[in-house]
């Protein structure tokens, strides 16, 4: 399901925070460990309900994913903040690539998120930015392996940070350095073009809110072995 909501892991941080510290104390994560912990004992609050409602509402607005089609153009679009990463797959008609953005008919195949925790939290945004193209691509291999490759919609200065990182920090540190270059070797195994788009440009708020206005349709699964 999380695959269907954006930023999904912004969504349901309050609760998964507070779920984790119940599964701390528990010893365990089964539904049997935590049975009889009381919610009221860690704090349940108003802003847990607000965030429970976030969630059901996330849950009923959930996007309705496309079935990947091999005649149309893969794109890719990530981003971070200083506590979250994000991206979504999406797909084009190949003769589209050029257009603007909103004259794209991006159709989206999948949603990712993440939330940086530990060492990460303390890496500068440039970097989180960098490393959220390059968790996108590992997560979403499956649907990127095409010929033709694939579109990468990203600022420029985030690949050029992996690329080379002195041009962007003349003093970085050497365990940053050669993070990068681990990185760097990874999205060499990877086909792509590159689409510049402006750091300040607000990609993410034009492609969902053209997401929620498209009518749901009811789609039906068949389980084929």
């Amino acid at each position: 399901m999380r695959m269907s909501i954006p930023r999904h892991n912004v969504v349901v941080k309050p609760l998964t925070d507070l779920m984790e510290k119940i599964y701390a104390l528990a010893g365990g994560r089964t539904r049997q460990k935590v049975a009889k912990i009381r919610l009221s004992e860690f704090g349940w609050n108003a802003s847990h309900v607000d965030c429970l409602t976030s969630c059901k509402k996330a849950l009923g607005q959930a996007v309705t994913l496309a079935h990947p089609k091999s005649d149309k153009l893969v794109c890719v679009f990530a981003d971070a903040s200083d506590l979250h990463l994000g991206g979504v797959v999406t797909q084009i008609p190949p003769e589209q690539a050029d257009r603007e953005l909103d004259a794209q008919e991006h159709e989206p195949l999948r949603f990712l998120s993440g939330t940086f925790s530990g060492a990460a939290q303390r890496w500068a945004i440039v970097e989180k930015e960098a490393f959220s193209i390059v968790e996108c691509l590992k997560r979403a291999d499956y649907l990127l392996h095409k010929p033709g490759g694939f579109a990468l919609f990203t600022d420029h200065a985030n690949l050029k940070f992996i690329f080379n990182p002195t041009s962007v920090n003349a003093a970085i540190p050497k365990y940053t350095a050669a993070k990068l270059d681990r990185w760097a070797l990874l999205l060499m195994g990877y086909d792509y073009t590159i689409y510049d788009i402006a750091g300040e440009a607000n990609v993410w708020a034009d492609l969902l809110s053209r997401w929620e206005r498209t009518p749901r349709r009811s789609v039906q699964l068949c389980m084929c072995r």
